[in-house]
């Protein structure tokens, strides 16, 4: 299991359609519920705790970075590279499809609605435990602002030797576990978005995965990560065993509120995704995770988790005054609200993001490095 591949760049990206679908799912999963309980009860457990598509990302995040960037070339170079990745999707989308948002909170919020502009533009929404802030314009932004607080501890994260990395990992899930457990007790079963924040939006909570992601690239690199069983399906039977242990972590942990137990939140799904990673960077395993269609889709990711919410928003209404009462009729829904992002999405990456990005990283990043 030697750097020299890198075919399982191919793998990663199409774990990353996989994130993003479940996060597409988790945020249907209201819209589906309102309008047919029968096939909402079907898709339930995997709609409620699709949110761990972006526990996908984070680990995804720390590995792919740590890679990337594994030949240090300066934090200059590094950070336009990270900026010119973001931020013109984030701002093409959240202005194009947004405006009228963009309007109302320039004109009737006062200094309070620029404040939150200016978080979303420089996406440091995520640090206010104030809901008005870090769910504002395009609510899906909050993990873009975690990302961009995991760039900056990256430059004074990867001057760690591997086992004080592996360390400081273990040290911060186990900070984690433990926070997460006195939180539970003493909130018992009553759910506040600051609790919300505390665990699920606060850069500092979030911080394991990423470093798990590093992690694993470390280990990773000088041929330290195992051989899994059953190559060939692993990674989907990884899949499948994490959403069952988020299910009955949230049927039996006995929180209310939006999500049903706070352990699902990172504590539980570390542990899966790391061996989801461990499979797909075996080259013998997975091999159908090359496939060329699945990788595009999985580099469409960002789009769709960008534009999913928005677009579903939009579909909703026209959706819902068609009077989709038979299980078949919502059944078609279901397959336009995920075609229509998907398809969305591949075009977007196609013909803005990925253009824009290369063009920006001509501009920007000397190309004698």
């Amino acid at each position: 299991m030697g750097i020299s591949s890198t075919r399982y760049l191919d793998k990663l990206a199409s774990l990353r359609f996989f994130a993003a679908f479940l996060v597409v799912i988790y945020h249907l999963g209201s819209e589906i519920g309102n309008q047919q309980r029968t096939l909402a009860a079907i898709l339930t457990p995997i709609a409620d705790y699709g949110f761990v598509g972006v526990s996908i990302f984070f680990v995804l995040s720390g590995f792919v970075i740590s890679h990337a960037n594994d030949r240090w070339k300066g934090w200059d170079i590094y950070l336009a590279g990270r900026v010119t990745r973001i931020y013109p999707p984030h701002l093409i989308v959240t202005f194009a499809l947004m405006m009228p948002d963009v309007i109302l909170l320039i004109t009737q919020g006062g200094a309070d609605g620029w404040l939150k502009l200016l978080s979303n533009f420089s996406l440091t929404q995520a640090w206010s435990s104030n809901p008005g802030y870090f769910r504002s314009l395009n609510l899906v932004t909050w993990s873009l602002s975690v990302e961009m607080s995991f760039y900056v501890a990256f430059i004074a994260l990867r001057r760690l030797g591997d086992r004080w990395l592996l360390a400081l990992t273990a040290i911060a899930y186990l900070v984690l576990l433990v926070i997460t457990l006195y939180l539970r007790h003493i909130h018992h079963d009553r759910w506040t978005f600051y609790v919300y924040w505390q665990l699920y939006i606060n850069p500092v909570a979030r911080l394991p995965e990423f470093l798990v992601g590093m992690s694993i690239y470390r280990l990773y690199r000088v041929g330290k990560l195992p051989h899994l069983w059953v190559p060939r399906f692993n990674f989907l039977l990884t899949l499948a065993a994490l959403m069952a242990a988020l299910y009955l972590a949230g049927t039996y942990g006995g929180m209310g509120g939006t999500f049903a137990e706070l352990l699902d939140y990172s504590v539980v799904p570390l542990p899966f995704i790391v061996l989801m990673m461990i499979a797909l960077l075996d080259e013998r395993s997975n091999v159908w995770m090359h496939n060329r269609n699945l990788v595009l889709l999985g580099e469409s990711s960002f789009a769709l988790y960008l534009l999913h919410r928005l677009l579903i928003g939009y579909l909703n209404e026209p959706l819902h005054n068609a009077g989709l009462g038979s299980n078949w009729l919502m059944l078609l829904a279901l397959m336009i609200f995920i075609a229509v992002p998907v398809a969305t999405s591949v075009l977007f990456y196609r013909f803005i993001e990925l253009p824009l990005t290369r063009a920006l990283r001509y501009h920007l990043v000397p190309r004698n490095v």
